[in-house]
């Protein structure tokens, strides 16, 4: 019965788009009232009272992130977190504890939890992180290579990613001026003009986006009063490893997830 509920919840979330959280907790009420709290918030909500149960439902699930408690029955949270991220690698995972556990939380942060958080959660900022959080997980693929765009949008899919296919910039600033996107990854030429004033374009609708460049290998200078600031160009040479711009974007949305974390002022551990 679980699992069809899952299921159902699972399909609900990607039809509506909405985020799909996994709350992973043996308090029974506190689930309930986390739940009850998220859903509230358009966020789709599936709860395991156990790390065993967790792991059950991510061998047939895919889920945004987990909210998850350290200290359980059985296997903990670290343990579990472990566990989880080789059937779901870079799946944010969020941990929580109301102890002072300091070798579970420095273990946690090691082997890449997002943040610990303290027990009782701010609900009031957790809600406006994971309203953000679908944002930071949003990708928009710039490039008439068509299959180059497939393979990367069904390699981020089951990482968490939601992707946009765009295959020319006109198309691209089209989407930009729609939804908003952690990251462009575009097959353009800073030596081109033309293409830089397509950057700064899609940067005036969205300015804290990251252009990923791909490139055919020449050396790509920048000008830098282009108005597209050079920390936000990060270039790629072709060829690439699909390996690696995954890596690469695993750690550019850790990072801007652990700064909307400091922005709301979630306590941590």
């Amino acid at each position: 019965m679980t699992e069809r509920c899952s299921s159902m919840r699972q399909d609900q979330a990607a039809a509506n788009g909405q985020l799909h959280v996994l709350i992973v907790d043996d308090e029974v009420e506190l689930t309930e009232a986390l739940t009850d709290v998220l859903e509230l918030n358009d966020v789709t909500v599936s709860v395991a009272n156990s790390g065993e149960e967790a792991l059950s439902l991510l061998q047939t699930h895919t889920f945004d992130c987990i909210l998850m408690d350290i200290m359980m029955p059985g296997m903990n949270g670290v343990e579990t977190m472990k566990r989880a991220k080789e059937l779901a690698p870079g799946i944010i995972i969020m941990l929580m504890t109301a102890y002072s556990v300091d070798e579970l939380i420095d273990e946690a942060k090691r082997e890449g939890a997002l943040a610990v958080l303290r027990k009782p959660l701010d609900i009031e900022s957790l809600t406006a992180f994971l309203n953000q959080f679908k944002d930071h997980s949003s990708i928009l693929l710039v490039d008439d290579d068509t299959a180059l765009c497939q393979t990367l949008q069904e390699a981020l899919t089951p990482r968490g990613y939601r992707t946009l296919i765009a295959k020319d910039a006109a198309e691209a600033i089209t989407a930009a001026s729609l939804g908003q996107y952690q990251v462009v990854l575009i097959n353009q030429d800073m030596k081109n003009r033309h293409d830089v004033e397509n950057l700064i374009a899609i940067r005036k609708l969205d300015p804290k986006v990251v252009f990923v460049l791909l490139n055919n290998g020449a050396d790509e200078e920048h000008d830098v009063n282009s108005g597209v600031e050079p920390e936000s160009l990060i270039a790629l040479t072709k060829p690439f490893k699909l390996d690696a711009i995954v890596a690469l974007l695993e750690q550019l949305r850790f990072r801007k997830l652990r700064m909307v974390l400091r922005e709301q002022r979630i306590q941590e551990n």
